[in-house]
């Protein structure tokens, strides 16, 4: 399976969000922060944000989801070899 990056439009359109709170959900840890690729680029891995829409759906709560997003940024660290 193919990792696709998404750049803020279409990880904000994924989500279902609008830019104001596509931030504040990153401010508040219920989003992953993207991953810089470029100067002014971030990207978010499509998978990252279908762990996120799936614990919604399960009916996570805020916490969890901040739990969620806590392993994700863990995963990116241990991937690169950061502990």
């Amino acid at each position: 399976m193919a990792i696709k990056l998404l750049r803020r439009e279409k990880a904000q359109e994924y989500c279902g969000l609008s830019n104001t709170e596509f931030y504040r959900r990153i401010k508040s840890g219920l989003l992953p922060v993207g991953i810089p690729s470029g100067k002014a680029i971030r990207v978010w891995p499509d998978y990252e944000i279908e762990k996120i829409q799936k614990a919604i759906i399960a009916g996570a709560s805020d916490e969890e989801i901040r739990i969620v997003v806590s392993n994700i940024h863990k995963e990116r660290g241990a991937a690169c070899g950061r502990t």
